[in-house]
């Protein structure tokens, strides 16, 4: 009996011990997830600022030189009502970096619109003997969402994205002079040849801000179809071609008129074996005096209205291709989309011109019908 007491004492303090085990790991854990968890707001992005990283590598031939490694860079806005950083105005942004580093431009976008703003990041040092510059040229959007948050998107001139506005610069040491040739009694000593003359250096294009340039949104007040019709919903709607998107909904009009063509085309060839059949039927019947002849005055106005209704139809078809020409003259593909943008009303007027078309077709199709039940309760 004592045996199995000290038996059943020593599990009861194992389990005991893995029972403190256990609660400490988990209190640990609880600790860590709460650690994850805190550490994100820490260092959350501080609202209505935008940072744009520009990094710079300078390499120097001669690191001994001590030659110059400071280079301008230039801030251009595409609208000129755009904020800029402290010190800036509508003309741009002048600021500086030195040797293989790097700087962050913030642009405080305080009061200011949900909306995109454009902006341009070029080299604008003036031109130095036996440097190479970077003539890269940076588009910048800066998206302002609602929630007052910022999301800065870096394109380089091929449209391909990037993480940082990158510049790298070089120089090249000067040649150096050939060594004098000793001094000999006869003949005399040449004279030391005068250095190189160094070649011409790139000068880079000054980018120049585009005047016409608006991307601006109005303000939004909480209906999401007033919104969508005067075009002031970030990614919802445009109202600018200067934001270069392309409207979802001219699509989706491009669409139903192709639909409402097919329907037209698909009746239009359903109905001519009817038409055969109903002319070979009004000749046969021809004869038969003055009710024949009643019946080939019906077939004749039943032929003029399907004649309108041929009309109507074909008219609707071509409005769907004058639809589709339409949107493809002012919708480019490769820009970002958008509900709507300014030229969603000329893409729709071919569309409602179809719709009226069609439904003028439709009626001019009712008289026929009703002819048609005539004849077949009178046989």
């Amino acid at each position: 009996m004592e045996g199995m007491f000290e038996l059943i004492m020593t599990r009861g303090e194992r389990a005991g011990r893995l029972g403190r085990r256990a609660v400490t790991a988990w209190l640990l854990s609880l600790a860590f997830c709460a650690g994850i968890i805190y550490i994100p707001a820490a260092y959350a992005a501080e609202a209505d600022m935008a940072t744009i990283e520009v990094r710079q590598a300078f390499t120097d031939s001669d690191p001994s030189s001590g030659a110059d490694a400071a280079f301008a860079y230039r801030l251009t806005p595409k609208a000129a009502s755009n904020p800029m950083p402290a010190g800036g105005g509508p003309g741009g942004y002048d600021f500086t970096v030195t040797g293989t580093d790097q700087s962050a431009v913030s642009i405080d976008f305080s009061g200011e619109r949900p909306g995109i703003y454009a902006y341009e990041i070029s080299h604008v040092t003036a031109a130095r003997a036996y440097y190479a510059y970077d003539t890269q040229v940076y588009t910048l959007q800066v998206f302002l969402k609602n929630d007052r948050s910022t999301l800065v998107v870096i394109s380089k001139s091929d449209g391909d994205k990037a993480a940082a506005a990158a510049f790298e610069h070089t120089r090249n040491a000067p040649p150096s002079a050939p060594p004098e040739t000793p001094a000999t009694p006869d003949p005399p000593a040449p004279a030391d040849p005068a250095p190189a003359a160094p070649g011409p250096a790139f000068v880079p294009d000054t980018p120049t801000a585009d005047p016409n340039a608006s991307t601006l949104l109005d303000d939004q007040t909480g209906n999401v179809f007033t919104d969508l019709a005067n075009g002031n919903v970030p990614l919802g709607g445009g109202g600018s071609s200067a934001n270069e998107v392309w409207s979802l909904l001219s699509l989706v009009l491009v669409l139903l008129g192709f639909a409402i063509a097919a329907v037209v085309m698909v009746s239009i060839i359903r109905r001519k074996p009817e038409e055969d059949d109903a002319g070979k039927e009004g000749a046969g019947k021809d004869d038969a005096g003055k009710e024949g002849a009643g019946k080939d005055v019906a077939g004749k106005e039943g032929a003029i209205n399907l004649t309108y209704r041929d009309l109507f139809g074909g008219a609707a078809v071509l409005l769907s291709l004058l639809t589709l020409l339409l949107w493809l003259i002012f919708d480019d593909l490769s820009n970002p989309m958008a509900w709507i943008n300014d030229k969603t009303a000329i893409v729709a007027i071919p569309f409602v011109v179809q719709v009226a078309l069609f439904t003028l077709r439709g009626k001019k199709r009712a008289p026929a019908h009703k002819a048609r039940a005539e004849k077949e309760g009178a046989a």
